[in-house]
């Protein structure tokens, strides 16, 4: 006989949200906040850039010219690293827990894509470097359905799953 475990709480900061109906429960994982944008330094380039060409211009001087392009080239290069910056953020996910199954759901409106594990196929559910890993049955790796989040916030995860399907390791 096992030693009752103890519940884990979910950090009052925490943006996941949990409903349960009935003998389901879905914890949904919001995106990541939004990525750190250099607004400044991209204004500073932007007005910079715009007052050198237009000096550059008025006075037919070619270095003006010159370190206007040089700072337009950094501006761009400023939009372009916070724009990949927001194409990496994980989109939300839902997790479904049932009594028979696990349902992860990754994406939202028409771009959801949704994977279905049975209970009898799950080995286990682990916390590992700010990872939640699933353990499947002849999977020789471990299956990663959440990264990027707070550690406490995924051990409170897996500990729901571990409260719904007792004997889960």
């Amino acid at each position: 006989m096992t030693a009752p475990t103890e519940s884990i709480e979910l950090p009052p900061q925490s943006r996941i949200t949990s409903c349960a109906s009935g003998s389901e429960l879905t914890i949904s994982i919001p995106r990541a906040s939004r990525a750190n944008f250099p607004v400044g330094w991209t204004v500073a380039t932007a007005f910079l850039a715009i007052t050198f060409t237009a000096q550059g211009i008025l006075t037919h001087s070619v270095e003006w010219s010159a370190s206007g392009l040089a700072i337009f080239i950094l501006f761009m290069a400023l939009l372009l690293v916070g724009f990949a910056k927001s194409l990496s953020r994980p989109s939300p996910v839902a997790l479904k827990i049932t009594p028979g199954s696990l349902t992860v759901t990754t994406g939202s409106g028409k771009n959801q894509i949704a994977k279905t594990w049975p209970k009898s196929s799950i080995s286990g559910l682990r916390c590992e470097l700010s990872r939640l890993n699933l353990y499947v049955n002849d999977v020789p790796r471990p299956i990663c359905l959440l990264k990027g989040h707070e550690e406490l916030d995924l051990a409170w995860i897996a500990d729901q799953v571990r409260q719904k399907w007792s004997g889960l390791e």
